[in-house]
């Protein structure tokens, strides 16, 4: 699955998994995901973000009707707590696919090279933090 794009190779992990994990590169400028879900993201990995996991399949508890594999991106309504989005995944921004038994990985490595995989560094930062653990007598 070397040659395929991230188009052929989530189309055919559908058909044979129908449930996969996709990672999206969440700097992507035309990325359409819900601002809370990116700004949660963000909060728990750092103003950089690296990529974000969105499972997608055709048996998910809110099932996605209106599947689009564009010439640039996925369109499909997705469900985040239970709400609808229009998301917008730009074929770009795919850095990796796996079914969810992840017996299959597929990279792109063009896409992984542009993640902010460590996200931004504080030059603020002088002395190693204390250790919170105290001995006790």
């Amino acid at each position: 699955m070397d040659s395929l794009s991230p188009s052929e190779v989530l189309q055919h992990l559908l058909g044979e998994h129908a449930l996969v994990r996709v990672h999206i590169n969440v700097n992507h400028p035309q990325l359409g995901l819900p601002a809370a879900v990116l700004a949660q993201h963000r909060e728990q990995l750092g103003a950089g973000g690296g990529a974000i996991v969105l499972e997608l399949g055709y048996n998910l508890p809110v099932p996605i009707q209106d599947w689009k594999f564009g010439e640039h991106a996925l369109e499909c309504t997705c469900s985040f707590g239970r709400i609808p989005f229009h998301c917008v995944l730009p074929w770009e921004a795919f850095v990796l696919v796996t079914p969810l038994d992840e017996s299959v990985h597929c990279v792109w490595p063009a896409a992984f090279s542009k993640v902010d995989w460590a996200g931004p560094v504080s030059s603020d930062v002088t002395q190693p933090a204390r250790n919170h653990l105290r001995a006790v007598k």
